[in-house]
């Protein structure tokens, strides 16, 4: 589970963009 972790926060570093979307859907899921 942490290196998918890892793996979403590299993603959502490398793309600032929608990210900040894809989080909150992840959060709000």
């Amino acid at each position: 589970m942490v290196s998918s972790f890892l793996i979403l926060v590299i993603y959502m570093v490398r793309k600032r963009c929608n990210n900040i979307v894809f989080v909150v859907h992840l959060f709000f899921s």
